[in-house]
């Protein structure tokens, strides 16, 4: 790999001006990536230069390195069941990646709790607590402690579930280097109580990472591990399916896509919504994800999934989803396109039209208002009707206005019936006239 020297030399000449060019390069390249990916100028401590390297140059190389912050990466810890602090504490510390900061959060805690976790990490500012007398349930502790986070990149986890020394690294490793910027990665937790992760719907685009003498490379992650990392990451397609969550997955999440997928702040909720469940399903529609085929956590003891992720979004945590995706609309179209916002809506119903008819009118209550309201009716009715199925369709009208639609709900559905008819009728003869050209010719 090419490496640069400093010119010693009295005047400058003209190779050191060339060298100071591709210097320059090199480095608005990389602020240019760093901005794009909305990892900027974070509230972050300030890395030691020599953590990362581009090109195989040292960062310490560049014309002015000191302008240039690598990720913090902020973990949400969220107590599950009888298991203490102790050892995922201790997990934290041992990452080889050295700009991370913990959240703990002790819901339902007592004093001696929080004397106890207080001794933990006493002298350590990386470490903050969050302590409720309530027992808040998994989502709402998850965001107490978010909001108390300033990382670009954010991993919620339990207790029961113990980061590798190198899973910052590799996850942010994955990202700096993926050919697209991603929503988030997700890898593999080793085999305990938790089972192991189905295999994920979304098709794969191919191997992810950008080659090695190409990529922004971390420093404290050898070539060979840079291999492994980039022979097991594949990105996933948003387009066509789902994320499959499971909870022998651990995720690490971009910081300004979790910011737009929040849940909906409802006493009325349930308090088992699952955390993983809930951002990871929702970010893969929004702008994809990279799955890492390594084992990068262990769990340990036993562990409720509803904690960290289930394998299978309730009725409720679909209502929930869906109420996001329809209450940012305006802002989620704007971002991915008119296309693959409803195609994307879509995906989020299909589970619950699986279900019997009660739990998915309860699924669906509720969405069609704020859809309306962004969209307008007519609009709203149109692209719902081209891509659900009929019994579907009328399942969200019916959880609506009941039995009995009004007149205007009525003649939209009508004439969005009638406007498919048009547009399918329309493709048929183009088709048509085209293979009547070809035949004359």
């Amino acid at each position: 790999m090419a490496t640069w020297e400093n010119n010693s030399g009295h005047g400058t000449t003209k190779s050191s001006r060339a060298r100071g060019r591709r210097k320059g390069a090199v480095e608005c390249r990389l602020r240019r990536f760093l901005n794009r990916a909305d990892i900027g100028p974070v509230a972050a401590p300030r890395m030691n230069t020599s953590s990362f390297s581009i090109r195989g140059i040292q960062s310490e190389q560049l014309t002015n390195s000191a302008a240039i912050r690598l990720p913090l990466v902020s973990f949400v810890i969220l107590r599950s069941g009888e298991t203490d602090f102790g050892l995922v504490i201790e997990a934290i510390r041992a990452q080889d990646y050295p700009d991370i900061e913990a959240v703990l959060v002790d819901d339902g805690a007592t004093e001696a709790s929080s004397r106890e976790i207080q001794g933990l990490i006493a002298g350590d500012p990386r470490f903050k607590l969050v302590s409720s007398e309530q027992q808040l349930g998994p989502m709402a502790a998850a965001r107490q402690g978010y909001d108390r986070t300033v990382g670009a990149f954010v991993v919620f986890l339990d207790t029961a579930v113990l980061p590798l020394p190198q899973f910052a690294s590799s996850h942010v490793q994955a990202h700096l280097a993926s050919r697209h910027v991603i929503a988030f990665t997700a890898s593999r937790i080793l085999a305990g109580a938790i089972p192991e992760p189905a295999a994920p719907k979304a098709p794969a685009t191919g191997l992810g990472l950008l080659r090695e003498d190409t990529a922004i490379r971390l420093s404290c992650l050898g070539e060979a591990d840079f291999e492994a990392l980039a022979a097991k990451t594949v990105l996933l397609d948003p387009v066509t399916a789902g994320w499959t969550t499971s909870p022998g997955m651990l995720a690490v999440y971009r910081r300004h896509v979790v910011e737009q997928l929040h849940p909906v702040d409802d006493p009325a909720a349930p308090d088992d919504l699952s955390v993983n469940t809930h951002y990871a399903g929702l970010a893969h529609l929004l702008g994809g994800s990279a799955a890492i085929d390594m084992p990068l956590a262990q769990a340990i003891g036993s562990t409720d999934p509803s904690r960290a992720s289930k394998a299978r979004a309730s009725a409720s945590q679909t209502q929930q989803m869906l109420g996001v995706w329809a209450r940012n609309g305006s802002d989620l179209e704007r971002r991915i396109g008119l296309r693959r916002y409803w195609d994307a809506l879509c995906v989020l119903m299909a589970p619950a039209s699986e279900r019997a008819d009660a739990a998915s009118e309860t699924a669906f209550k509720g969405i069609l208002p704020l859809l309306t309201a962004t969209f307008g009716e007519k609009q709203t009715i149109h692209r719902l009707n081209q891509r659900l199925p009929k019994g579907q369709f009328r399942a969200m009208l019916h959880a609506h206005h009941g039995p009995n639609l009004p007149f205007r709900t009525h003649m939209a559905v009508r004439l969005s019936t009638l406007r498919s008819w048009h547009n399918r009728l329309r493709l048929a003869l183009r088709k048509h006239r085209r293979r009547l050209r070809g035949h004359v010719s």
